[in-house]
């Protein structure tokens, strides 16, 4: 049997859409970064943070505190159920068993005014799980060339 381990994965998303069937489907979906070209901040309207959890059958989690990382300032903290009826049992081809719990966060009106990062953590009461960083990277736009020449003119 081979053994499975711990993690917690994320995907960083304009929106989620619950579908029928239990389907979900992932609005504007991002990599590993964002990048924006304008003058001054941007302002999210809105994020949406989809966070996988999974641990082996018999390494339950004693705790699920979820917090999401601006840079090094928390700004949303969220204690999820451990109870087993919260996750999702699996099997895979091997007979490896564990369980999967899935979280959404959605944030609004979330502010960048330099170049930043999203981290999210979670506490299990063993560990401490980290899930790769998502970065905000803000550009200033390219001058047209009217304002490269400065006659205002085409």
């Amino acid at each position: 049997m081979t053994y499975c381990p711990r993690f917690i994965h994320t995907m960083y998303c304009d929106d989620v859409r619950q579908e029928i069937g239990g389907k979900m489907t992932f609005v504007g979906a991002y990599q590993s970064q964002m990048v924006a070209e304008l003058p001054g901040e941007l302002v999210l309207p809105k994020l949406c943070i989809v966070v996988t959890a999974q641990t082996p059958h018999d390494q339950p989690f004693k705790e699920m505190k979820v917090k999401l990382y601006h840079d090094d300032e928390v700004i949303q903290e969220l204690d999820v159920p451990t109870a087993m009826d919260s996750t999702v049992a699996m099997e895979d081809e091997e007979g490896v068993n564990f369980h999967v719990v899935g979280i959404i966060i959605t944030l609004q009106g979330l502010r960048f005014q330099k170049n930043s990062m999203l981290r999210v953590r979670m506490e299990t009461g063993d560990e401490e799980l980290s899930a790769p960083a998502f970065q905000v990277v803000l550009r200033k736009p390219l001058a047209s060339e009217s304002e490269i020449d400065g006659s205002g003119m085409h």
